[in-house]
């Protein structure tokens, strides 16, 4: 029988990245159409949706983007065309559309109908608004430019599929630039702009904040720097972050615990009209908005530092910029006219060596998992998984559950094995990853027995079969255990495969997590030399991996041996010694076979 020590294994070696993941910016498939001055939407199956937006004409189409297979496909039109218009995605799941270039229509599309519904129409026409979801499907609207007082906000309740105008008491001559979420259905309203006598603007250098349900104001909120159309982030801890905007470099936080901004570092350059979005690691990525730049910066807030530089061979303008559900980032239309750029962030991982299979009869099935685990502060992306070598075919996988995986997260590929003959049979996992190495392989074994046992000739006369398997003493190498005639009636060996993943120690290691694989039924047993931990019984689930948790957290000095014994009646039983700390990481695997 074969008895290996696999060890988990950090893979972030030096190396170009898969053909199948690009890390950084790279081309992504192309929109269907141009689009300009329109927004992207992340929905919860994963797909991005895109609406309307102008290009030569304005629209009312509708695409999504599946980062799965990177292609566009049609969805059903908005009622009519829109560009600058304010679009959400409600806490419901739904997707809020609303006003646009001389528009004072709103409406809702359902993914799980995949259809509009029409909205009652808004107090006005308002472009370049900002949408910011509520709790129980409601949204306020707030900013842009509109007819009459451009200081008006709304609030969208889907109780009577309409607007409610919501009394801010600024002057006629005033109005608002944007908006953020604020925790407990707050928003931050603003930076505040006015017009001079010869009607240009003038920022004012303060936001207001709206609390929802009690739909009151309070402010104005000072800001250090006069802005206008600067970019407002909403970070993950509640504050928001306004960036951009201004010849002045300073950033600056808004943190709705104090009521108060608080100057920030400088962004490395100058945004004009940024757009940003808030990356799956916290920080936020940032880029010019009207050509005039083509950088990207990231800002982190848990070091108040700016990153980043030139990332495009010219400046970006008026496009959409979404983070996705497994992390990355499209960079869509906009003077790219239908292009799209995809941003992936390097991340590590770790995952299993090899999966070995217990010895199964030709045409049963066998499954078992490849645990691959996030060990980075990033989004982890897998793609591209395929089988090769020469008995691919027995092996089958389903990787769906490791696509995306979060910071810090595992997940669980499946793995299938139907042997078609007997013997050793053998495959190789290969996967891409967003990590440095790039491409991954696992080793895929198993043993077939192949077709039905022959039927026992008889036994001579004058001989024993003390095992009663077919075959007398004399020729049987286990005469006192049942077995096949191809094993020299042994019995089937058992499947003994330990796992460790741990920390190094000044003098030893901590034990993090250690697996058994054993045959189904069997049972397990673990002891610690120097007493170093309690005797642990569990019982084999085959190619599927037992935690043995009395092992968890464990320190273990050099020295110390952690003790396997797996057995099961009427098979062979089948000891165990994994190497001590001192050698753990050096030695890969143990074989043994009666």
């Amino acid at each position: 029988m074969l008895i290996r020590l696999t060890l988990a294994f950090l893979l972030a070696l030096a190396a170009p990245a898969h053909a199948g993941i690009t890390l950084g910016w790279a081309p992504a498939a192309p929109m269907s159409v141009t689009r300009t001055h329109f927004q992207g939407v992340a929905l919860d199956d994963g797909r991005l949706m895109v609406a309307g937006g102008s290009g030569g004409t304005v629209k009312a189409s509708v695409e999504f983007y599946d980062p799965l297979t990177d292609r566009w496909s049609p969805g059903p039109p908005m009622s009519e065309p829109r560009t600058s218009h304010a679009m959400t995605k409600l806490t419901d799941g739904r997707v809020l559309v609303a006003g646009g270039f001389l528009s004072a229509t709103a409406e809702i599309y359902d993914p799980r109908t995949n259809a509009w519904t029409p909205v009652r129409n808004l107090a006005g026409q308002r472009r370049t608004g900002t949408l910011v979801p509520l709790a129980g499907g409601r949204a306020l609207l707030a900013g842009g430019s509109l007819p009459g007082n451009a200081g008006s906000v709304e609030l969208f309740d889907p109780l009577f599929n309409g607007w409610t105008s919501i009394p801010t008491g600024l002057p006629a001559d005033r109005r608002f630039i944007g908006a953020a979420a604020l925790p407990n259905n707050g928003v931050l309203v603003g930076p505040e702009l006015t017009l001079d006598q010869d009607g240009q603007e003038l920022p004012l250098q303060r936001n207001w904040t709206f609390s929802h349900p009690a739909n009151t104001w309070s402010g104005p909120r000072p800001m250090h720097v006069a802005r206008i159309y600067p970019s407002l982030t909403a970070l993950a801890d509640g504050r928001v972050l306004a960036a951009g905007g201004s010849g002045d470099l300073r950033s600056e936080i808004y943190d709705p615990a104090t009521g108060t901004w608080t100057l920030a570092a400088a962004t490395p350059g100058p945004i004009v009209q940024p757009i940003s979005t808030l990356l799956a690691n916290g920080q936020v990525m940032l880029t010019n908005g009207n050509g005039s730049g083509n950088d990207v910066f990231f800002y982190s807030p848990a070091t108040n530092t700016w990153s980043g530089g030139r990332a495009f061979t010219r400046g970006v303008a008026y496009h959409s910029l979404t983070r996705l559900h497994d992390g990355r980032v499209l960079l869509a239309g906009g003077n790219l006219g239908s292009e799209t750029l995809l941003w992936t962030p390097t991340a590590t991982l770790s995952t299993d060596r090899a999966v070995t299979f217990e010895e199964r009869a030709e045409g049963t099935t066998g499954v078992a998992d490849i645990v691959v685990t996030n060990t980075s502060a990033e989004p982890l992306v897998t793609a591209d998984h395929a089988l090769s070598g020469g008995e691919a075919g027995d092996f089958a996988v389903d990787a769906a559950r490791c696509r995306s995986v979060a910071p810090g997260a595992s997940c669980r590929m499946d793995v299938r094995f139907t042997p078609r003959g007997g013997g050793v049979r053998g495959a190789t996992l290969s996967f891409a990853a967003n990590t440095t190495t790039g491409t991954y392989s696992v080793a895929l074994s198993g043993r077939g027995i192949a077709g039905p046992p022959a039927p026992p000739a008889p036994i001579p006369a004058g001989q024993r079969d003390d095992d009663g398997d077919g075959l007398p003493n004399e020729a049987d190498a286990c005469a006192g255990s049942a077995g096949p005639r191809a094993r020299r009636g042994c019995p089937t060996g058992l499947l003994a495969d330990p796992s460790i993943r741990y920390q190094r120690l000044k003098n030893g290691i901590k034990v993090v997590a250690y697996y058994v694989k054993a045959t189904t039924g069997a049972r397990i047993t673990v002891t610690c030399t120097r007493n170093a931990c309690r005797r642990a019984t569990a019982t084999g689930k085959g190619a599927r991996p037992v935690r043995i948790k009395a092992l968890n957290g464990k320190r273990l000095r050099n020295g110390t041996r952690i003790n396997v014994t797996v057995a099961l009646p009427g098979r062979l039983t089948t000891p165990s010694r994994t190497a001590s700390p001192r050698t753990a990481a050096a030695r890969a695997a143990r074989a043994a076979r009666p």
